[in-house]
């Protein structure tokens, strides 16, 4: 992926087989308002790049084995700390300013990084359909899950924010339409219509 994606960098192999990506924290978090989030914290010790991150879990998010895995793909690797490992090398090299290190929400910059944290499975293996053979059907039934999360996403935010539904009949649709589960209704008709992209 980092041959294909990033120029070459200075002081590092192209495809960065010289780097350890071990810099990442996993903490478990009771009745956190989100299923998983990550943090980048970055640093540098002697002039080395650390790439701490944070990687936080809501242990009450049940999900498969393969939930976990699709969700481990967007927060960490190739999703969110991946990008931000990508944005702090390319900082270091000068071929970005500090100010696209830093994820402002509602900014395009963050459109893509939420793309690029979605289609996570793509950037590996080329197209769902590749990675759902790698995986197996499994993966697809969470990608078709996580479709309906991104559409409720998307619509439980203009319902609310363009045509003025009520909180409890979008929790409803949310419930039906985009047959999302107690936890999922509650996070989108909660925190996402407060924040839309």
């Amino acid at each position: 992926l980092f041959a294909h994606v990033l120029p070459s960098l200075p002081c590092y192999a192209p495809d960065l087989s010289d780097i350890a990506f071990d810099g990442m924290d996993f903490v478990t978090l009771p009745n956190a308002f989100f299923t998983g989030s990550n943090a980048y914290k970055g640093g540098e010790e002697q002039g080395k790049p650390l790439f701490r991150g944070l990687y936080e879990f809501n242990i009450q998010h049940t999900g498969t084995p393969t939930d976990m895995l699709h969700l481990s793909a967007h927060e960490i690797i190739p999703g969110h700390y991946l990008s931000a490992v990508m944005l702090d090398l390319l900082w270091r090299a000068n071929r970005l300013g500090f100010e696209a290190t830093v994820g402002t929400m509602a900014t395009p910059e963050t459109v893509f990084l939420e793309g690029w944290a979605e289609n996570a499975f793509s950037l590996l293996y080329g197209s769902r359909e590749a990675a759902i053979a790698a995986h197996g059907p499994a993966l697809a039934v969470v990608f078709a899950c996580s479709d309906l999360e991104r559409l409720g996403k998307h619509n439980a935010s203009v319902l609310y924010n363009r045509d003025g539904i009520s909180v409890e009949e979008l929790q409803i649709k949310l419930a039906t339409a985009y047959t999302q589960p107690p936890h999922l209704v509650k996070k989108l008709s909660g925190l996402v219509i407060q924040h839309p992209i």
